[in-house]
């Protein structure tokens, strides 16, 4: 959700200075212990997963999912659709586009017609383009695919529904086949994380290679700039730590990235959060904690966790998260299912980490930042005693009337707290910046934003 006035605390990047704070990861809590899609069907054997996305067109959940056969050099994977209307319950596609031997109707809506005989397909992103002008590319597609004779590439289409898809010609990338592509709205056209264009040459050469997360740009999905490397495992990781993926998307006034922390020896996968201010330069944020864990030993996901090449859905004050989990991965016994779900977790909006402050109290000095809007809105947790704020120019001063003796907070917690000073706004200082001055006690500050009235 970009909005350039929304300022997370993720990191320290807008913050001059902080005392008595502690960053905390804000953990989504799973809506329920049970999937909410799971393999049903005859064609989508045991293993449906999120290597697609979930957007929201305003009235529906959608939901682009990939099924893969039990032995894929053998079959083919299927592109799949369904619709939800609470995100929880799934109804899926009845289509007669793509026929199967078991299922003349089914529900899938998406083959590289240029090669039908794709044999398989990687992790994809569909995207839903409020800026583009034809209403017959509004929705947009790409994924990474292999032919029948293991030609490798990328498939784009376009579509007015997300339903009915053209193909352009595919593009060949020397890259691996973890893709996740995010849409920049402050630069245009999109950034792509993959596996670094170093790879291939390696393993030509003969080195041992790890998987390691790289970013490319494009303004047309077809076109892509050189791989540039961004992460890879190093001394303060555990020996063979290597990165799966990393679906990115912008969030407030920045870029956000759900990086796939990956520990091949024991075949665990969990998420760890990424930050970056261009979608170029990328640094890992919160100290490396987990972001979002694996389940009990003995759940339906006790071995990876993934989320989709799709940001975050924000349904009133909370965000929708919808995500894959598996019980075993690449190093499965023989015989035993390949075994993967969809399930739904959720987090209070804007929340991906604050800082707290304990009985102790701390504060936080902004650096300059421009005020937006009339209304400055804090999204504070488990406030148990009074938070206050000051806005401070270039003397380091409170201005006149915006001192914290001015301030009218109390205990507040909610993801819209409204700070006035004197029953005023800051409606007399739009345009202008400023520093705030926050200062807190026994609560969690996760982000500020400027409103409009």
């Amino acid at each position: 959700m970009y909005d350039p006035h929304l300022h997370l605390l993720i990191d320290d990047h807008e913050v001059l200075y902080r005392s008595g704070l502690t960053r905390f990861v804000e953990q989504p809590q799973r809506v329920a212990r049970e999937p909410v899609l799971e393999a049903e069907m005859p064609w989508e054997h045991d293993h449906v997963s999120l290597w697609g996305s979930v957007l929201h067109n305003g009235s529906e959940f959608q939901m682009w999912y990939l099924v893969i056969p039990p032995e894929r050099r053998r079959g083919y994977d299927l592109i799949c659709y369904a619709t939800s209307s609470d995100g929880v319950n799934w109804t899926r596609g009845d289509f007669d586009r793509y026929p199967l031997p078991e299922a003349p109707r089914n529900n899938l809506v998406y083959r590289d017609e240029q090669l039908p005989r794709i044999r398989r397909s990687h992790p994809f992103t569909v995207i839903r383009d409020p800026l583009e002008p034809d209403p017959q590319r509004r929705y947009k597609f790409i994924g990474y695919m292999n032919d029948a004779d293991h030609n490798r590439g990328y498939s784009v289409g376009f579509s007015p529904n997300g339903i009915d898809w053209t193909c352009v010609p595919r593009v060949l990338l020397p890259r691996g086949d973890r893709t996740a592509v995010g849409q920049d709205f402050v630069n245009g056209g999109f950034v792509m994380t993959s596996r670094g264009d170093n790879r291939g040459r390696d393993r030509q050469a003969g080195h041992k290679t790890r998987r390691d997360i790289a970013v490319s740009r494009s303004s047309d999905l077809l076109n892509w700039s050189p791989g540039v490397r961004v992460f890879e495992g190093d001394d303060d990781d555990p020996p063979g730590t290597e990165f799966y993926g990393m679906p990115l998307f912008m969030w407030g006034n920045q870029w956000i990235g759900f990086l796939e922390y990956y520990d091949p020896r024991n075949e665990i996968l969990n998420v760890q959060l990424t930050t970056s201010r261009d979608g170029d330069r990328w640094e890992r944020a919160c100290s490396r904690r987990t972001y979002f864990d694996v389940g009990s030993s003995d759940s339906w996901e006790s071995t990876w966790v993934v989320f989709p090449p799709s940001p975050p859905i924000v349904v009133g004050d909370e965000m929708l998260l919808w995500y894959t989990g598996r019980p075993v991965a690449h190093r499965r016994p023989d015989g035993f299912p390949f075994g993967s779900s969809i399930g739904l977790a959720r987090a209070p909006r804007d929340r991906f980490a604050g800082l707290r402050a304990g009985p102790d109290g701390g504060e936080l000095t902004t650096d300059w930042i421009e005020v937006g809007g009339p209304r400055l809105l804090l999204n504070i947790g488990a406030a148990a005693d009074q938070i206050s704020v000051a806005v401070t120019g270039d003397d380091a001063q409170p201005l006149e009337g915006f001192d914290h003796s001015d301030c009218d907070l109390g205990i507040e917690s909610g993801v819209d707290v409204e700070a006035t000073w004197n029953g005023r706004n800051l409606a007399s200082l739009i345009g202008r910046s400023i520093r705030l001055h926050i200062r807190i006690t026994y609560a969690t500050l996760y982000a500020y934003r400027f409103a409009g009235p």
